[in-house]
């Protein structure tokens, strides 16, 4: 009884762990998304600010090609964080699947457990 009260418990916290994390997933996916749609306009900004240089009464002016140099690498940096949170989303959604097979497995175990346990107490 107090076995199948725990196992009940158990279950029923690992369906909660796992609704929290898809929903924390979502979240991750939702902030990455926005870092996307941030990277692309810093990119237009960044071709903007390099065709206004590129004009005749700019060109070499050494306080745009500063701010070109730094939206430039701004860009990137933010390109590379994208693509951090990218493979830490993956490794997540790996580990989730991982969580859920072990989890069915464990379900399958105790359920054949409660079987033999009910046989036994037939014979």
């Amino acid at each position: 009884m107090i076995l199948e009260a725990l196992l009940t418990l158990s279950v029923l916290i690992s369906v909660l762990c796992l609704i929290y994390v898809r929903s924390l997933l979502k979240r991750l996916a939702a902030i990455t998304d926005s870092f996307e749609e941030l990277s692309d306009v810093l990119a237009g900004f960044s071709n903007h600010l390099k065709s206004v240089h590129d004009l005749e009464t700019f060109y070499g002016d050494e306080t745009l090609q500063g701010l070109l140099q730094h939206s430039v690498n701004i860009s990137e940096d933010l390109d590379a964080f994208v693509r951090e949170m990218l493979i830490a989303e993956s490794e997540k959604e790996e580990e989730e699947e991982e969580e859920e097979e072990e989890e069915e497995q464990e379900e399958l175990e105790a359920h054949a457990g409660d079987d033999a346990t009910q046989t036994k107490e037939e014979d």
